[in-house]
C-alpha cells in the first residue's frame, strides 16, 4: 500500500524595502478585515475568518519571531478548517 504524503501549503514572503515592510501570504482570497495583533504586526483575514496574510511593519528594526507567528497562525488555520 502506497503512503500518501500530507498536503503541503506554499507561503510567499515579500519584502518592500522602500517602506520596510514584509508580507507573508499564507492563504488566498480577498482581504475583508485587518487586525493589529501586536505593534506593527497585522493579520489580513478573508471570508470565514481565515488568515490570508501577515504584514510586519518596520521589518528591519523589528525582532519578530517568524516561526512563532507562523506556528500560531497555522495552528489557528488548521483548527478553523
Amino acid at each position: 500500500m502506497e503512503k500518501r504524503r500530507p498536503k503541503t501549503e506554499k507561503y510567499v514572503l515579500e519584502y518592500e524595502g522602500q517602506v520596510d515592510a514584509a508580507y507573508i501570504r499564507v492563504g488566498s482570497g480577498r482581504v475583508q478585515d485587518t487586525i493589529e495583533v501586536s505593534r506593527g504586526v497585522l493579520l489580513d483575514g478573508g471570508n470565514r475568518q481565515r488568515v490570508i496574510g501577515i504584514e510586519i511593519l518596520e521589518f528591519s528594526k523589528t525582532k519578530v519571531n517568524l516561526n512563532g507567528i507562523l506556528s500560531r497562525v497555522l495552528t489557528n488555520i488548521a483548527v478553523s478548517r
